[in-house]
């Protein structure tokens, strides 16, 4: 009976080292597998995020030379250089990508205001400088002031894009009231929010000075220190 037994133990010791070995290779085989899974889900989300990219900056031109009236996916896909359908497979459709387009152009703004106000700095006032300092320098750029003034237009008359504006200006008046703050830490919430409201309407209502191809109408050296200084003295009140 032992010997027997033993004789069990041995075949079924072969059997499942056998076993063992012939799954190893399937185990290394499903690793590489997937790997290469992997590696091809991160190649091809790049390749969706530079196809995006490169149709956003095509849209973001079109919005800005030819205007809202002639924004349309077909003239992004041809400014783009690539069919309607590849266009459609990023943006399922036309509020998708005007929406799209427009918080393109609201963070390529804000990233850089953002960065203004967290500039190293020694006085309290200054962030709030630097942010007054950055908004006017870019609302004297042409394809800004022709980008606000169609975001503005297009937020009356469309939903999604009122939306993204909405958002974008929360986030504007976040700066500015983190800008105050440093500069007058007392202020409530409420009062932070209506003097940077204040402040960030002054500086858009300057783009109604601003024309393509125009003469400047403005001496933006005092300006920019007339608005530093009203800021400053609003804030710390």
């Amino acid at each position: 009976m032992q010997k027997n037994s033993g004789r069990k133990q041995g075949r079924n010791s072969s059997a499942s080292g056998a076993k063992e070995s012939s799954n190893s290779p399937r185990k290394a085989r499903s690793a590489i597998a997937r790997r290469a899974d992997r590696e091809h889900e991160r190649a091809d989300s790049r390749i969706r995020k530079t196809m995006a990219a490169a149709i956003l900056r095509a849209a973001t031109n079109e919005l800005i030379e030819n205007g809202y009236a002639q924004f349309s996916l077909r003239g992004v896909a041809a400014a783009a250089g690539m069919s309607l359908s590849t266009l459609q497979y990023h943006f399922k459709s036309f509020d998708e990508l005007l929406a799209a387009t427009m918080k393109c152009l609201l963070d390529s703004y804000l990233d850089g205001a953002e960065a203004a106000v967290n500039q190293p700095s020694k006085r309290p006032q200054d962030p709030l400088a630097n942010l007054i300092s950055y908004s006017l320098q870019q609302v004297k750029s042409p394809r800004l002031t022709v980008a606000t003034t169609e975001s503005w237009a297009l937020a009356h008359r469309n939903a999604l894009a009122r939306e993204t504006m909405q958002a974008g200006y929360e986030r504007y008046l976040a700066l500015f009231m983190a800008a105050i703050k440093r500069l007058n830490p007392r202020l409530s919430e409420v009062q932070l929010r209506s003097r940077a409201a204040l402040i960030g309407a002054q500086i858009d209502g300057l783009l109604l000075y601003t024309f393509e191809g125009a003469p400047p109408l403005l001496d933006w050296e005092i300006l920019e220190r007339t608005c530093i200084d009203s800021a400053i003295r609003l804030s710390g009140d």
